[in-house]
């Protein structure tokens, strides 16, 4: 019976649901039993909230919508919203069925729940692994192309960085806003227009999980990189998005050799990491 429990934990592969699932670990001793268990629910529960950003969204969700007898009270309201915010997005996507970059940006003007959405994925744990290695590649002055509800530029104002947060006005944008207000960041809010327009040149533009959303993505893509210095860097993942899924169906497919135009303006890829590129 213990060879058999221990040949559970010791795969990666089996999920906590799986290995509860068995007869075997129930009858352990309650003093194994009950430690393992929760070390192994540590180390697999793969979200974990952010009980300050979730304060954020709870107060700016409660404001921007006028809500008393409907207002969020609690963290575990908070925590639903996360939860089920991305059914909510995606139904009222497939209702609308936008198809032109118009009723795109409008559907992403109105949609109230999109920052829950955005913020759900944020507290998966691979996202946080990721997004920490994003901000230590971070150099100099950035751009943060497309920031959302702009947790990653915060991040990196708190490090010192000179951020600029660039995205269409939103409800996304318009709790990115409060969120550096609330927080007294000092950081540089541009408003996306019809024409693709970036002031000056930056160190390092960051472009995660927004090119898939581009109408124009070969178009915006070489925008960036005219924007970016010698020797600067850009982060950059969806590079290869397929397209719409059941669950992401505001994806487009990008369709073109988006390594070939990237080479081609002189960009060289990380043998480390294969969302960072380096300008020469």
């Amino acid at each position: 019976m213990l060879l058999n429990n221990a040949r559970i934990l010791k795969n990666p592969t089996h999920s906590v649901s799986e290995w509860i699932k068995t007869d075997g670990w129930r009858n352990l001793p309650g003093w194994i039993r009950n430690p393992v268990l929760f070390i192994v629910k540590k180390c697999t529960c793969d979200f974990v909230v952010d009980k300050e950003l979730l304060k954020y969204l709870v107060e700016f969700y409660n404001h921007d919508q006028g809500y008393s007898e409907l207002a969020l009270n609690s963290d575990k309201d908070g925590v639903m919203m996360l939860k089920t915010s991305f059914r909510f997005v995606n139904d009222l996507w497939r209702l609308r069925k936008p198809s032109n970059e118009e009723e795109f940006q409008e559907f992403y003007r109105i949609v109230p729940w999109y920052i829950f959405d955005i913020a759900h994925t944020h507290m998966f744990r691979h996202d946080r692994r990721f997004k920490k290695r994003v901000t230590e590649q971070c150099e100099g002055k950035v751009l943060d192309f497309g920031g959302g509800i702009g947790d990653l530029s915060a991040k990196l104002a708190e490090r010192g960085h000179d951020v600029t947060y660039f995205d269409i006005e939103s409800k996304c944008m318009e709790f990115a806003k409060w969120y550096f207000a609330k927080k007294g960041l000092n950081i540089k809010v541009l408003v996306a227009g019809k024409k693709l327009e970036l002031p000056e040149t930056y160190d390092t533009i960051i472009c995660v999980e927004v090119i898939e959303h581009l109408t124009n993505p070969e178009e915006s893509l070489v925008i960036m990189v005219s924007h970016l210095k010698k020797k600067g860097r850009l982060i950059i993942t969806q590079l290869d998005c397929e397209g719409k899924t059941e669950s992401n169906p505001m994806h487009l497919k990008i369709n073109f050799d988006a390594k070939r135009l990237l080479n081609s303006q002189g960009l060289h890829r990380s043998k480390h990491y294969p969302w960072l590129w380096t300008k020469e």
